[in-house]
């Protein structure tokens, strides 16, 4: 016999016998009326010249975002995302676990598991990404409220079979965090193979400077009405992605990226929003308000520029670039006024080859950190469907 909890006149699961569902409220208590906001302005006052072992960690949504000079909490408490969580995504959590003393902002709520559930079967039960798609609000920056969070449904069998769950997700867990530890290592060394053939390059023979304008061409028309012919594109600070939005009012606007096309969203650019679409890359179109660049042939090499632009180098002529706010834009007007010192044309090529090799071991690496990252759910579905 199995129990099912009905919302909205929709099934949710079916649950093995002895087990029931509860509501999120019913089974931790919100510790969210003793968080208290500070912006980040007067928390870096509040730290400035204070040793380190003066600070406590300061977190929010998706883990530590800082220090702070005091704390609200002092025990193991779960926190899940209110607002800025990776709602909808498959790999990234929205809840995880802290202890010792540390600040929470109001970013997060803050749970204390109630002694009817086990603490580690409470944050791993969140983990499995409870389905909360359609419980976020807000129209630009989704939020879970502490209304609805509490009405999250969990699956609780009897306290021996949390106990039993959570230990053997926890050696799981400790395995796989160990895997991924170990290809992201080995994913950095790859990367730093890039850079090292771009310092490579700027180290042996001349350099001349240039303008930015002079050895870059955008990219400024519409794609057209074939605009549905491309994947929307976006840039992250892990460079080439998918967008999170489809495409606006006006799609035959959205700029074609191209093989050998660098793009930047102009109001991240600071935080290293930055892409190329690459020889092994899909064509794509990406927003008309995202700046789009490629190198000119004999000058400029653009896979060159590409690491160029996003190393630490290229992160100090954005600098350059900035005027007033932090957040100002940087369209392909204020980037042409740059400067760059460049190695020959034959020494970009060398590097870009070199590069575009690189990635050749980039490639599995990334793909064995997507089979790591998509064990955690398997094994979370095997444990609440009660075959572990």
């Amino acid at each position: 016999m199995t129990q099912q909890l009905v919302a909205s006149k929709k099934v949710v699961h079916e649950l093995p016998i002895g087990w029931r569902w509860v509501k999120l409220g019913e089974v931790c208590e919100f510790l969210d009326s003793r968080r208290i906001p500070i912006n980040e302005n007067e928390r870096n006052q509040r730290i400035a010249g204070k040793p380190q072992v003066a600070l406590y960690p300061y977190y929010g949504a998706n883990g530590q975002v800082g220090w702070i000079d005091d704390y609200l909490f002092d025990e193991p408490l779960i926190l899940l995302a209110e607002d800025g969580g990776f709602f909808g995504s498959h790999d990234r959590s929205i809840t995880y676990a802290v202890s010792g003393k540390y600040w929470v902002n109001n970013h997060a709520h803050v749970l204390k598991p109630k002694p009817e559930i086990d603490f580690d079967y409470c944050l791993h039960v969140l983990r499995i990404r409870p389905d909360v798609g359609g419980m976020v609000a807000g129209a630009t920056r989704a939020k879970l409220n502490q209304k609805v969070a509490a009405d999250i449904p969990i699956p609780l069998p009897p306290k021996s079979d949390q106990l039993r769950i959570a230990k053997i997700l926890n050696n799981s867990f400790s395995i796989i965090d160990a895997a991924r530890a170990a290809a992201e290592a080995q994913l950095d060394a790859a990367k730093a193979l890039s850079v090292a053939f771009l310092r490579d390059s700027l180290t042996k023979g001349k350099l001349t400077k240039y303008r930015l304008g002079d050895c870059l061409s955008e990219v400024k028309n519409g794609v057209g009405k074939d605009w549905e012919k491309y994947p929307v594109l976006g840039a992250t600070r892990a460079g080439l992605a998918a967008a999170k939005d489809p495409v606006g009012k006006k799609p035959e606007r959205y700029k074609l990226v191209n093989h050998g096309t660098v793009f930047y969203n102009p109001m991240r650019i600071l935080l290293g929003s930055i892409a190329m679409v690459d020889q092994y890359d899909e064509a794509g179109i990406t927003s008309p308000d995202y700046v789009a660049v490629k190198g000119k042939q004999g000058i400029l090499d653009t896979r060159w520029f590409y690491y160029f632009f996003r190393s630490v180098m290229g992160e100090h002529l954005i600098k350059t670039l900035v005027r007033g706010a932090v957040r100002e834009r940087i369209l392909f007007k204020r980037l042409a006024k740059g400067e760059i010192e460049l190695p020959s044309w034959e020494r970009q090529v060398q590097a870009s080859k070199r590069m575009f090799k690189a990635h050749d071991l980039i490639n599995p690496i990334e793909d064995r950190i997507r089979e790591i990252d998509a064990l955690p759910s398997k094994y979370l579905k095997l444990a609440f469907s009660g075959e572990l």
